[in-house]
Order: C-alpha cells, then sequence, then structure tokens
C-alpha cells in the first residue's frame, strides 16, 4: 500500500502541533522527516516519529524552542538548544549565522542541549542552494567501535559537506560508521539479517543479527582513516559545542534522557573568493560524463543520488506504507492510570517468599524455622546478642527441635573480612539455615555469610550484578530497624578497606526465604538511629519512584537486578512515601509511639520492595564515597543529598514530584523538595556535606568516585556527566540548590 507524501507531512504537523509544537516548528520537523523519506533514508524518516513525540510528551524535547545563540567571536556562536527540536534549533542558527557572512566571509556555531538534527545533508544542500558552502557535523550516543577495538566508545558522528554548483550543488553525507544506527534499527524491524562487517554483538563477536548488533557495536568505515576521521569529528564538536564525549552522551536513540550530544555548522560565503567555484558546475559535469565501468551505470557525484530518489518518489506521489506503520501508534491518546502512566503496563517484583508484617510476629519464628531447617545460625551484633528479644527467639528455636549458633561479631557496614571470617568460623557447624537479626549491617552479614556457606570464595567474587552462580542456604530476615528494607531486598552491602567504598553483591538469590517485620523489635531504637532509618527508607523510596524508566524488552528482568522504575514499584514506592512522611517525625520524637512504629517500619519494607527492583541513584552513589571520607551513617549521607539529587533531577520529574505531593499530603510538586528539606532538619539530618564533616578539598574526588559508580549514575532520571557531578557535589557542599537549575 502507498500514501502520498503530502498526506503524511500534514499527519506529522498535527501529531507535533497537539504536543505544543508551534506551526512553522512543526512544519521544520516534519518536512525533514519526509525529505529523508523521499530521498530514501528512512533510517532517518518517519519511523523517528514516534520518538520525537514521546520526548515531547515526557518534557525532553520543547516543541517552541529555537535555541539561543551568543556570539562568543567575531565569527563564532554559541548555540544552547534549550531542549528544541534539532532542524528547528539548527535551521534558527543558520538564519543567525547569515548576519554575520557579509562581514565575516565565514561563521562558526557550536550548538549543545538540541534534539536529534536528522539527516545532516538537509542542511548542507540548503547552504549550497543559497550560494554558501556548508559544513556539518554530529555526535551521538557510542555506538561505534575504535579501529582494533570491540567496544562502543565512538559515535556514529556523521558529516555533510555542501558546495554550490548550478542546480545540482555536490552534497556529501556520510557518517563516519560502516553504518547508521538506524539502518540498524529498519533492518530489526523487519527482523532482516544486516550485511557482514557491519557490526559486532555485545561479546565482540560479528555479527549479522541486527538485534545483536543493537547490543554491540558499529565497525568504522575505511578502518584507521575512517575511525581517525570519526575521531577527529568526536574531538572537535566537543571541544568547540562544550559537549559530552559518546560514552557519556544521550538522547538521540532513548525517550529517558535529554539530549546532551553536539552539533557544529559551518558556513562560508565564497563570495569574496577568487573565483575558483566558478568552473566548479562543468566539472562536475565532465566527472559524470567521464567513462564508467559499467555503462549501464554512469558515474555520479555526491548528492545525484539522492537526488534521483527524490525526483522518483515525488513522481509517484507515495511512499511505502511498510517502513513507518510504526508512525500509526501516536494516533492513540494514552489512557491515564492515577496520573499520565500510559496503557502499556510493565511491572516486576521480587520478594521473600514469605513476609510477616505487624506486632508480635517475632514470636512465629520457631514454627516457621522448624519447616525450613534444623540447625540455624543467627547473625547478630554483640549490643543484640544479650538482648532479652534475641534470647526470646533463640529460646523459640531450641523449643522447636533445632540446634543453634549465634555468631555476634558483626560490625557497622560489614568489613568485607569480617564475612569472610564468620562463613569460615561457622562451617564447621554445618549450619541449613541462616537467621539475620539485627539492622542492616546485620541482615547484610547474614546474605553474605549464606552465600559464602554455600558457593565458597571470597565475597569479592561475588561484587557486581549477577554473580551470585545459584540459591544460597534458606534465609530468616528479622529487622530491627527500619531503614535499609535488606530483609526484602537482593541487595549484600559490604566495606572494602582496600577500595576504601562500600561495595555491593546483588542477586535475587540473595532475598531472604522469609522476613519478620515486627515493629514492636523498633521500640528500643533511639532517636538518632530512627531518623538516620527512616530518612534512609524515605530517600529509598524516593529514587526508587523518581528512577529512570527503561525499556520493558523480554527478559529485562533477568538481563538487570535492577530494571528501573515500573508500575508494581511506583505502586509500593508511593505507599512508602505516605508511610514514611506520616509516621517518621512522630518515631522520632516518641519512640513509644507503636502507631508511628508501624507506619515507619510498614514504610521501610515497602521502599525495600520498590528499590529491590527499581534501584536507586544518584544520591546513593554519591554517598559512597562521602562515607568513605566522613565515616557517616548511610542513612544521614543519602538524606543529606536527596534534596540537592532532586532539584537536579526535577525538570525530567514534574510527574513523579506531582504524584509524591499527592502521596505526602502537599499541594503540589513546587512543594516538595522544600517540604522533605524541611523534614529532615526536623528530625536532625545535617543539611549540606560540610555539615557531615566532608573537606572541600575532596569535592573533585568525591565527584569523580561518584561518576564512576555506573549502575546508580545510569539509574538517574537526568544525566550527570563529570562537571555536572562536580557541580552537584560543589552545591551539596555549599547548601546552594538555586544553582542547580
Amino acid at each position: 500500500m502507498k500514501l502520498q507524501p503530502t498526506g503524511l507531512r500534514e499527519l506529522a504537523v498535527a501529531l507535533l502541533e497537539r504536543r505544543n509544537a508551534p506551526s512553522e516548528s512543526a512544519r521544520l520537523q516534519a518536512d525533514l522527516l519526509i525529505e529523508a523519506e523521499l530521498r530514501g533514508l528512512p533510517s532517518h524518516g518517519l519511523q523517528r516519529l514516534p520518538l520525537i513525540l514521546s520526548r515531547l510528551d515526557k518534557g525532553l524535547a520543547d516543541g517552541r524552542a529555537r535555541g539561543s545563540g551568543i556570539w562568543r567571536r567575531q565569527a563564532f556562536l554559541s548555540m544552547d538548544g534549550e531542549r528544541g527540536l534539532g532542524p528547528v534549533v539548527v535551521l534558527n542558527a543558520m538564519q543567525i549565522m547569515r548576519s554575520v557572512l557579509g562581514e565575516t566571509g565565514i561563521a562558526v556555531a557550536a550548538i549543545r542541549n538540541a534534539n536529534h538534527i536528522g539527516m545532516l545533508a538537509y542542511y548542507a544542500e540548503a547552504a549550497a542552494r543559497d550560494g554558501l558552502i556548508g559544513i556539518v557535523m554530529s555526535t551521538s550516543e557510542a555506538l561505534v567501535h575504535p579501529f582494533g577495538g570491540t567496544e562502543a566508545m565512538l559515535g556514529t558522528n556523521p558529516v555533510a559537506i555542501g558546495i554550490p554548483s548550478g542546480d545540482r550543488p555536490f552534497v556529501l553525507d556520510f557518517a563516519t560508521s560502516v553504518v547508521s544506527m538506524g539502518k540498524i534499527n529498519n533492518h530489526a524491524m523487519r527482523d532482516m539479517p544486516i550485511p557482514a562487517g557491519w557490526a559486532v554483538d555485545g561479546e565482540g563477536h560479528p555479527t549479522t543479527d541486527p538485534h545483536a548488533a543493537k547490543a554491540g557495536a558499529i565497525a568504522p568505515f575505511g578502518g584507521a582513516k575512517g575511525y581517525g576521521l570519526g575521531l577527529a569529528v568526536e574531538l572537535l564538536v566537543a571541544a568547540l559545542a562544550g559537549s559530552d564525549f559518546a560514552p557519556n552522551v544521550h538522547g538521540t536513540l532513548d525517550d529517558t534522557h535529554p539530549a546532551n550530544k553536539g552539533d557544529l555548522l559551518v558556513l562560508i560565503d565564497p563570495a569574496g573568493a577568487s573565483g575558483t567555484l566558478g568552473p566548479l558546475a562543468a566539472y562536475l559535469d565532465r566527472l559524470r560524463l567521464s567513462r564508467p565501468v559499467n555503462p549501464a551505470s554512469p558515474v555520479t557525484i555526491p548528492g545525484d543520488g539522492a537526488r534521483a530518489r527524490r525526483a522518483a518518489t515525488a513522481e509517484a506521489e507515495s511512499i511505502c506504507r511498510n517502513r513507518f506503520t510504526n508512525i500509526l501508534w501516536p494516533l492513540r491518546p494514552p489512557e491515564p492510570i492515577g496520573g499520565n502512566t500510559p496503557m502499556n503496563l510493565f511491572g516486576t517484583l521480587r520478594a521473600p517468599r514469605e513476609l510477616l508484617f505487624g506486632a508480635g510476629q517475632r514470636h512465629a519464628l520457631g514454627s516457621i524455622a522448624a519447616r525450613i531447617g534444623r540447625r540455624a545460625l543467627i547473625v547478630t551484633d554483640t549490643r543484640l546478642a544479650a538482648d532479652a528479644d534475641l534470647l526470646s527467639l533463640v529460646r523459640q528455636l531450641d523449643e522447636a527441635g533445632l540446634a543453634v549458633m549465634v555468631d555476634s561479631s558483626t560490625l557497622p557496614d560489614v568489613p568485607v573480612d569480617s564475612a569472610m571470617s564468620s562463613s569460615v568460623g561457622a562451617r564447621s557447624f554445618e549450619p541449613d539455615l541462616v537467621i539475620g537479626v539485627g539492622g542492616g549491617s546485620c541482615l547484610d552479614m547474614a546474605k553474605c555469610v549464606a552465600l559464602l556457606l554455600t558457593h565458597g570464595g571470597q565475597p569479592q567474587d561475588y561484587y557486581g550484578e549477577h554473580t551470585v552462580p545459584g540459591p544460597v542456604i534458606p534465609l530468616i530476615a528479622i529487622p530491627t530497624t527500619a531503614g535499609t528494607g535488606s530483609e526484602v531486598t537482593p541487595v549484600a552491602v559490604l566495606s572494602d578497606a582496600e577500595r576504601s567504598l562500600k561495595v555491593g553483591i546483588s542477586s535475587p538469590h540473595l532475598i531472604p526465604t522469609v522476613s519478620i517485620c515486627d515493629p514492636e523489635l523498633t521500640l528500643s531504637c533511639p532517636p538518632r538511629l530512627t531518623a538516620i532509618a527512616g530518612a534512609d527508607a524515605l530517600t529509598h523510596a524516593i529514587e526508587a519512584f523518581t528512577a529512570i524508566r527503561r525499556d520493558p524488552v523480554p527478559g529485562i528482568s533477568q538481563e538487570r537486578v535492577f530494571v528501573g522504575k515500573n508500575e508494581l514499584s511506583d505502586h509500593f514506592a508511593l505507599s512508602a512515601i505516605a508511610l514514611l512522611w506520616q509516621g517518621l517525625e512522630s518515631a522520632c520524637r516518641n519512640g513509644a509511639d507503636h502507631v508511628a512504629r508501624e507506619k515507619v517500619m510498614l514504610g521501610s519494607t515497602l521502599a525495600g520492595l520498590a528499590f529491590g527492583v527499581a534501584g536507586t541513584a544518584a544520591a546513593h552513589a554519591i554517598q559512597y564515597p562521602v562515607g568513605a571520607l566522613t565515616h557517616t551513617p548511610h542513612g544521614l549521607g543519602v538524606a543529606c543529598l536527596m534534596p540537592y539529587v532532586m532539584t537536579w533531577n526535577a525538570p525530567l520529574m514534574r510527574d513523579e514530584l506531582g504524584r509524591i505531593a499527592q502521596a505526602a499530603g502537599l499541594d503540589g510538586p513546587d512543594d516538595v523538595i522544600p517540604a522533605l528539606v524541611s523534614l529532615f532538619a526536623r528530625i536532625g539530618i545535617p543539611g549540606t556535606l560540610r555539615d557531615l564533616g566532608l573537606e572541600e578539598e575532596r569535592i573533585d574526588w568525591v565527584a569523580e568516585q561518584s561518576s564512576g559508580i555506573t549502575r546508580l549514575i545510569q539509574n538517574n532520571p537526568r544525566p550527570l556527566n563529570p562537571q555536572e557531578m562536580r557541580n552537584l557535589v560543589a552545591a551539596a557542599y555549599r547548601g546552594d540548590r538555586s544553582c542547580l537549575n
């Protein structure tokens, strides 16, 4: 079936206008997409429209923005795209550049923060038809491996050059990769194999599977020389536009990040030259008439093929429908569910096999444990080992016929060596059940000991995600504080003296078999510990609710421990926020308030269920190095950082802030961050990193270390390049949120 370009253009314009793009801007964007279709370049045509619309819907693109420029030198324009549609920003920059050409003869524009600008030939040819030489460069996400490498480290980094030569200008447009990612996406959409030599898979092996190629890297064109050219574009654009390098670039292929690549334009007016452009048309015609290898295929110059394809398509007045059927889905208005969530639900949940919550539920331990094992190792700390409640738990197990060993060696933050020593000491007891009793460190210690007793080795063997090879000895978790949520999460956090940082072991195999959450066990928690733990829980809930939302491709929950926010994690996170906002301050003021204690513990557990699949983000990434330097409690650090991180993320989480406001009983999204700052201040959370004891000269080190914790930084809704991370850490040190947005 064929569809007319005119009708498709009007459809695209209507969809863009419905998202507040002015008519002129909508037509500029639609014209470029249709032009790519007419020239036989569907990878840059209408198949990009759904992504553009989604970015507009999510506030990652602003259809009204045209970009704003500052002349840094007489002929150098620095342009902030202000999240505008790429074609709108570039064409606006070209118009501004023309205003100085009469005086300077040349103008350069470096653009940052603009969305995908599409087919570069469009701009180069527009310049050439106006009698100007046009050079356009752009960068992208890391998609191309270096010559001799297998890891994606460079963008496809296209270049276009337009030179006026009558009615058939020279227009060269090429990516510095063998192929664009758009073409690989086009093959993937049609389940067609890609030619050999285009790409490698995620393991670095050559592949013809377009889906495997998307997870791997594209080859540079022309071997070492093409790689060198692509790298030169990377360096030029980054140096002049101040944009990120490819490994940190987002936003041209996703609808979860702002666009932070760069674009470079050069316009040259040959009018003042010495007449060398005059013979160009004749010389190009001479090339066309030169003897071809195949008489049926005349010699062409760059630009001829695209013009021929355009003419043929325009004459037929039709475009194949199967190249852009995905354009039709945006016509379906999203159906909201309790907000602006579209009817494309995805959720995942990992939880203990059995979860008990309520006052007095600890007394069920004996009967529960007897169903699971016969030899129970209790992991706790020295303070709790002599506590009446723990002694009562030991008696329950004894009466149920279990042999019991108590290991009270848990230390704060679980040093790696202590976990190793505990597992060695327990091996002769041959436990078939591990019971963690205490705060987060005790529960994490229990997880690590169960892991080492089952699979051997040392903790360092299991750092990271999905490194635990299989199930561990059954675990029962009994928290006595309300903060970490470790009783329901797949994470064990330890401190590694050699790395001077906390490290995590993340695996669904570490989720306890049974969790018993008895708020009566928290009644003896002093106010400071209650505040620190509760603030930690609230931070878990907020970061889980505001985490990045990833494309729910089948198998994502098997590939990742933390998949990002989803419908189930959002449900638990919002419930946790409501409970903690209601109960935390009261529990700090009056530890005997049973109702407040119940709310805080339930909120902590629900927050654990939320971030156990959604993950946490930048506040946790920054706290790891801060905690290593200041030796302050983890909950204190993440709570101190949370308002600053939320302020940075605020432009991309307006809807989430609105829903948090509803959960917390606030008037609107603008009230959330100030109210959180006030709540934390009332329960004694320091307001700045300086108050935590961080020295100013360590800001750069903290920023560098934080940026390296990619599993958390990539989960943040708004990207953070190294300089932005440095600014965020500095703002949290000074106590100045106003500089973040």
